[in-house]
């Protein structure tokens, strides 16, 4: 009997983890491919905006607030395996509040104005810039 459960206990314990290994490299596969699905959408989305090239047209200001909706779409897709949910989730907010107030007049007031700029003041550009970084970033998580 004693020799029973000599052998018994190894063997379920190697199960056991064998279980839990296997169970957190499935959960791993499915962030990795849940990160790779949000990150193409977002990238598709923002082609041309992001990475931030030196000009932006007037008409390119339209495309912003269009991007919110698949945006948003995107990220309530891949929120279910994020971690750090109240951080995506305000990131995401601070990527919408952005595209809904980005202007032209902003943009050109920025580049043809230096001298009304705050110290340390950032680039409308490098703000968006910025913002999707933050937004890429959760998909480097796990």
């Amino acid at each position: 009997m004693n020799e029973y459960l000599f052998w018994t206990l190894p063997v379920l314990l190697a199960a056991l983890l064998g279980s839990i290994i296997t169970r957190n490299h499935k959960e791993q596969e499915r962030f990795n491919k849940a990160a790779d699905v949000f990150r193409n959408r977002v990238l598709s989305e923002l082609k041309g905006l992001y990475p931030v090239t030196q000009h932006w047209d007037m008409a390119t200001f339209q495309r912003f607030s269009k991007s919110i909706i698949e945006i948003e779409s995107a990220a309530e897709e891949f929120g279910f395996f994020v971690t750090r949910k109240a951080q995506f989730n305000t990131a995401i907010k601070e990527y919408c509040d952005y595209c809904k107030k980005i202007t032209w007049d902003e943009c050109a007031d920025w580049s043809m104005y230096p001298t009304m700029r705050k110290q340390d003041e950032i680039s409308p550009r490098e703000r968006f810039n910025n913002i999707v970084k933050h937004l890429l970033s959760f998909t480097d998580e796990k």
